[in-house]
């Protein structure tokens, strides 16, 4: 309640002790007054209120005039809440100021309050340091009236503006400076680097043993080579600018008729991927190869070509589907099957 609020400004500083106006204080930072009610007995019919601060509120309350110099302690208030704000799944924007206060205490940016509406430029600007470390700077019209005031805290630093950085080793853009684009970079690069830089899978080497296709990927395989093959698609779309992925998802494919492939080298290492799907049901003749994507560290080293003459015996004359990049058609050609593009790139 308002005199519980005057009860903390009377205890930590005199200059708010009757002084202020506590809900217009409360508007300026945008933090709600509610009418508050006992809860009835059984029998009541009717109920008395008053008006209330939410805990949260007052804490914020506390943290942002701390933030204007004023010798106030919000901790004691924050870690009385701070266990029940971590237990919930929403907070508002006072309980997100409680749960980063004991981190930004002191650092956070300088805090500004100016009048509404003015209309004059400052013609003096007064400048203060506190006990505390603060730092005061009220600006001031023409007829001696306050303007703005800015208070700056004591270890605030202000830091570069983030820059837009590429990750040389997996291409990924984030913003240099910015905590959370630098968490979803690091753990966006872990998953890209596992197909960039490939690693032996245990799963591989299981199924070396018990499957007579190892590299076969179709809607009925184990969901680690759908997660293998999808991650893959994912690297094929990004780096040629498609809209979607041509892979279901990471779960599995539902094509009854799609056929994947992992390849992989000499060490069993997954270096690629492609996908054939059936076109022609009816038939069961025209087969299409809808992309292939191999992993730019094995690229020029005979992938794609170990696998061709397997291709070709399986699909038969299957169609590379477009758009056809510059590379497949020149291994088109030089494997002599440019018929498979449509047409003759020589021509």
């Amino acid at each position: 309640m308002r005199a519980d609020i005057e009860d903390i400004f009377y205890l930590y500083d005199a200059r708010l002790d009757g002084n202020v106006d506590i809900k217009k204080l409360c508007a300026v930072f945008e933090l709600p007054w509610r009418r508050i009610y006992y809860l009835p007995k059984a029998r009541s019919s009717s109920v008395s209120g008053f008006h209330a601060l939410a805990a949260a509120d007052v804490a914020e309350l506390l943290i942002q005039l701390e933030r204007l110099g004023f010798a106030l302690d919000p901790m004691p208030l924050v870690e009385a809440l701070m266990p029940s704000i971590k237990s919930l799944r929403r907070i508002t924007e006072a309980q997100l100021s409680i749960l980063w206060f004991a981190k930004n205490r002191h650092k956070m940016a300088p805090q500004a309050l100016e009048v509404e509406g003015r209309a004059t430029f400052a013609t003096k600007i007064e400048r203060l340091r506190m006990s505390s470390g603060y730092k005061a700077e009220l600006w001031w019209g023409d007829a001696g009236e306050p303007l703005l005031l800015s208070v700056d805290a004591p270890r605030f630093r202000r830091r570069a503006s983030p820059k837009e950085t590429v990750c040389a080793q997996c291409g990924y853009t984030w913003f240099k400076g910015d905590p959370d684009a630098s968490a979803n970079h690091r753990r966006e690069h872990k998953l890209r680097m596992r197909v960039l830089n490939p690693e032996p899978l245990s799963q591989l080497a299981q199924a070396r043993l018990t499957d007579s296709e190892p590299e076969l990927v179709t809607a009925t395989s184990p969901a680690w080579k759908h997660r293998e093959i999808y991650e893959r698609a994912r690297f094929f779309r990004r780096e040629f600018g498609y809209d979607f992925v041509q892979w279901d998802s990471s779960d599995g494919d539902s094509d009854p008729n799609v056929h994947g492939f992992l390849f992989l080298n000499e060490r069993d290492l997954i270096v690629g991927a492609c996908a054939f799907r059936l076109r022609d049901q009816t038939s069961g003749k025209n087969w299409g190869l809808q992309w292939v994507w191999v992993c730019p560290m094995f690229r020029r080293t005979g992938v794609l070509a170990r696998y061709w003459g397997y291709f070709r015996k399986r699909f038969g004359d299957f169609d590379v589907e477009g758009p056809v990049s510059p590379a497949m058609q020149a291994f088109a050609v030089k494997q002599g099957d440019t018929v498979l593009l449509g047409y003759n790139p020589s021509l």
